[in-house]
């Protein structure tokens, strides 16, 4: 890097700006878990989270169906 502290800072912005559009429309457009648009990676992520945790609770309920399906079969015994 250049000893010149302005064009430090002028490659230290060209960066974070990179980096913002990177994170941001258009460069992460895409969908939600219901099918709509999001403008941001952040707003992906936080549909995709939302998609998993759906699955995470559906886990949960089929170990529960499957813990009381083994304690009703060794109450019948």
């Amino acid at each position: 890097m250049s000893a010149d502290p302005y064009e430090a800072a002028d490659l230290i912005a060209q960066a974070l700006y990179s980096l913002r559009h990177s994170v941001t429309a258009p460069a992460s457009a895409g969908h939600d878990a219901f099918g709509g648009h999001v403008e941001s990676l952040t707003e992906a992520v936080m549909g995709q989270t939302a998609g998993l945790h759906a699955i995470a609770a559906a886990i949960v309920e089929l170990a529960e169906a499957v813990r009381d399906c083994a304690t009703t079969q060794e109450e019948t015994r």
